[in-house]
């Protein structure tokens, strides 16, 4: 079973800025967010992390060792998750979390615009295959 973190908003804070200060140190990393239960719980698993890159190169593995990496740093468990390609709807998901590391705004802002602008005009069709699958 995995631990269950439970942090203050400075602990939370302290983290943010550590994970931030890594990143900074990574060239290919033009911008990170962290979102997921980690900004919206108060219980958390591990520290969920979105990354855009500036290589083409979005396979898994820079995402594992940038986990491992900052898993090592923080003393907690880290999943990083590459933005590059990803389906909109994790894209979303991930965007309305907090930026944690913009070395491009425009980049970003064109990103989160055109991934909103995608996101809404499939969320009707995910809302009707959400209530087909579930009945809800």
């Amino acid at each position: 079973m995995k631990r269950l973190y439970r942090l203050s908003q400075e602990e939370r804070s302290a983290i943010r800025d550590q994970i931030a200060a890594e990143l900074s140190r990574e060239p290919d990393v033009l911008f990170a967010y962290v979102y997921g239960s980690f900004v919206d719980s108060d219980a958390f698993h591990d520290v969920d992390i979105g990354i855009y890159l500036s290589t083409d190169q979005t396979n898994g593995d820079i995402a594992a060792n940038l986990s491992a990496h900052l898993s090592g740093k923080i003393k907690m468990p880290v999943d990083a998750r590459v933005l590059n390609g990803a389906p909109v709807s994790f894209r979303f998901h991930v965007l309305r979390g907090e930026c944690l590391l913009s070395r491009n705004d425009d980049l970003r802002t064109d990103i989160m615009e055109d991934t909103m602008r995608r996101y809404f005009d499939i969320a009707p069709v995910l809302r009707h295959a959400t209530k087909e699958a579930f009945g809800t």
